[in-house]
């Protein structure tokens, strides 16, 4: 309503004119439910706007705008008002407020949902740095242990065209997991752990699983990531575009920092 505003526009009026701060390029009025129709004609008719604080200045204004003192209308502080142009003041309605909110990274940590849809990660050609990641170097430890071979370059498991497909699904899991990353950090406030504490969830469910005795490291990659696409995971901003890839792929982010290990020390 009209009595909402008076004094908000006698604040910024004084405090311009004192000089506390400048006169901003715009002024929004905002409330949940929007503003009511004379305020609205208000803000459309800015010298009508005008003229109308200079009325009501002193039944809203004189002592509402400090508690220390009255801030009567003194010519110097009539001619400062006359000269700002009130074309700065409007307002936002509610959904155009929310519509702008959702284009920042703080509308889902805030509102829940709301993520934007991600893309498909690119997976790219394989470069020899990528062989001294220790996830690739764990998997080419599971593969060894599984065929009783040493395993140590991408041309030796050529050979078995069934643990290349293998591998090959596990790198796009890997790139997968990678890109979440990078969208929770795109795509919520810079100072969340999201992807953080999704890993540490996924750790916690299969930690003690991979763990547990299997008859190869191949097969305990196998168990374990399936074990981690089957985690009822129910707390975390990512879940509504997390997938089973990220799952998996969040599995040899884990064994890339050597928290999960596909074969034991001893059997290497």
């Amino acid at each position: 309503m009209p009595s909402d505003i008076w004094k908000e526009l006698g604040k910024l009026c004084y405090y311009t004119f004192d000089n506390s701060y400048k006169l901003p390029r715009k002024y929004y009025f905002v409330s949940p439910q929007g503003v009511g129709p004379s305020v609205g004609d208000f803000l459309k008719k800015s010298e009508e706007l005008k003229s109308e604080l200079l009325k009501v200045w002193d039944t809203h204004c004189k002592k509402g705008i400090t508690d220390k003192n009255e801030i009567p209308l003194s010519d110097e502080l009539k001619g400062h008002i006359t000269s700002i142009d009130f074309s700065i003041f409007t307002f936002l309605d509610p959904q155009t407020l929310i519509d702008q909110h959702q284009q920042t990274n703080y509308f889902a940590a805030r509102f829940g949902g709301g993520l934007t849809r991600r893309i498909k990660p690119v997976i790219k050609e394989m470069k020899d740095e990528e062989m001294r990641l220790r996830y690739v170097e764990q998997l080419f430890e599971a593969y060894s242990d599984h065929t009783a071979t040493r395993i140590q370059t991408l041309t030796e498991l050529s050979s078995n065209a069934f643990l290349l497909t293998h591998f090959n699904r596990q790198r796009e899991y890997f790139y997968w997991a990678d890109a979440l990353n990078q969208f929770s950090r795109d795509s919520l406030p810079t100072d969340n752990t999201c992807f953080e504490d999704l890993k540490e969830e996924i750790y916690q469910g299969v930690v003690d699983f991979s763990k547990a005795k299997h008859s190869s490291g191949y097969e305990n990659v196998v168990k374990t990531t399936q074990e981690a696409a089957r985690l009822n995971l129910q707390s975390n901003a990512l879940l509504s575009v997390a997938q089973t890839q990220d799952k998996k792929g969040i599995c040899h982010h884990l064994a890339n920092e050597n928290k999960l290990t596909w074969v034991s020390n001893e059997s290497i």
